[in-house]
């Protein structure tokens, strides 16, 4: 089956905007609706309505946008999804073609790491679209200056502000690209390590390219990016 989704971007955070107001967040293991139902691809799936502390109220406060729920791994990753953000647009086909595979794997609880080189180093990111601001480990952007200074908000971690740096990232031959990092906090560094990562991609980096996500892994699609 194949459904297209509108999606919108607001404050940093994707969002399904139909009537189901859903954050889509491959960072989340789990999914929630305020409703205990969420549908996808003609598909329903009967999930939480909240996930531990974390309400559609509290999703509707930080984001600054009525959101309902959250559209995590749990289901994502049961569909072959292609992310087009430019022209603010998911496409879910279950009978998708496989496109350039991207150097990828699925780590536990279904969550996506991507092999890459920032600045010059090669380093494992969890691919986390509900991440607003990418993470990079401090030794990797050890001498540089930051450009700004961010306020960023995590269920598990609360509110915090991280320091920005502007890197250089490659993946397989692909010219280099600048891309904005900060700096985790304590204990979402002691996640990372937990992960055997070191850092997170965010949101950014699927604005980037048209990318696409099948069993937790990600490529180019076959139409290109």
């Amino acid at each position: 089956m194949f459904t297209e989704y509108k999606v919108q971007l607001n404050n940093g955070h994707l969002i399904i905007d139909d009537h189901q107001r859903i954050l889509i967040d491959t960072g989340s293991p789990t999914s929630f609706h305020d409703t205990g139902q969420i549908d996808l691809c003609g598909d329903s799936y009967s999930v939480p309505q909240s996930i531990m502390n974390v309400t559609s109220e509290y999703l509707t406060t930080e984001v600054g946008c009525n959101v309902h729920g959250i559209l995590g791994m749990d289901i994502i990753s049961k569909h072959p999804i292609l992310f087009d953000l430019r022209n603010n647009f998911i496409f879910v086909d279950d009978d998708a073609q496989y496109g350039s595979y991207l150097p990828s794997f699925k780590l536990p609880y279904n969550l996506i790491c991507i092999e890459i080189k920032v600045n010059g180093k090669s380093v494992r990111l969890i691919a986390d679209t509900g991440a607003k601001i990418s993470y990079i480990d401090e030794s990797i952007v050890e001498g540089l200056n930051p450009v700004d200074t961010k306020q960023d908000f995590s269920p598990l971690f609360g509110h915090f502000s991280t320091d920005i740096y502007e890197c250089d990232i490659q993946f397989m031959a692909n010219r280099p690209v600048i891309l904005k990092f900060g700096v985790p906090p304590f204990l979402l560094s002691s996640f990372m390590s937990t992960m055997n990562v070191q850092g997170i991609l965010g949101l950014d980096f699927f604005k980037l390219y048209r990318l696409q996500l099948r069993d937790c892994i990600l490529y180019f699609p076959p139409q290109g990016i």
